[in-house]
């Protein structure tokens, strides 16, 4: 069945609605909304809306604390995205696997995972999960400790990010790198950081994150 420009138009409201009920903290709203998505999107043959709406699904319930469940969701977004060859959906899907793994505290799986999922990342060109998913390594790093590796990780993710246009991760990655090197008392290195971050705040307009 191919989809009308009414039907691909109305599952891209409905992911935009569950988006929104998302970032605002709606669960169970958001939840049901990228349940909805789903099933119209299977309906309607839009592969790419359906894993979308399992890997929304995914991360709401890893917000609830639901971790096994938020897993499940996203290893099915994985599965359907590589059956129909969709690549980069697989790779983000993971992504969401290794972030859940981080959340309860499975740090080694979420290493793996992350690990995984900057090679698929890297073999797609998607330059914007490059930078997300090293700077996940480089929490992970930064959180045992390992704070050299964590600087290298998030140096990796602000080429990444300047590559992809995504200033708002470049914005939370140079922070990332201020603290890690005011915690390696490299002083220097992190008050260019920091205001490396101011800067691009003040030129975004996303004076709140200066604040944080």
């Amino acid at each position: 069945m191919t989809p009308t420009l009414t039907s691909t138009s109305s599952l891209a409201e409905l992911s935009e609605e569950a988006a929104r009920e998302e970032r605002l903290g709606h669960w169970d709203a958001s939840a049901q909304l990228y349940a909805r998505l789903f099933r119209s999107s299977l309906g309607d043959g839009e592969p790419v809306q359906a894993v979308n709406a399992l890997r929304g699904q995914a991360r709401v319930r890893r917000e609830q604390g639901r971790y096994e469940e938020a897993a499940e969701l996203a290893d099915l977004s994985r599965e359907i995205a590589e059956r129909h060859g969709l690549m980069q959906e697989a790779a983000r899907a993971v992504n969401v696997l290794g972030i859940t793994r981080f959340s309860e505290g499975n740090w080694a799986d979420a290493e793996l995972l992350f690990e995984h999922t900057l090679q698929l990342a890297m073999d797609v060109g998607d330059d914007e999960l490059v930078g997300l998913v090293c700077q996940n390594l480089g929490v992970l790093a930064n959180i045992q400790g390992k704070l050299r590796e964590a600087r290298i990780h998030y140096l990796e993710s602000i080429g990444s990010c300047v590559r992809s246009g995504s200033k708002r991760n470049e914005l939370a990655i140079y922070n990332n790198l201020g603290l890690v090197c005011s915690d390696l008392r490299e002083w220097m290195e992190a008050e260019l950081y920091f205001d490396r971050g101011i800067e691009i705040a003040e030129r975004s307009g996303d004076l709140a994150q200066i604040a944080v």
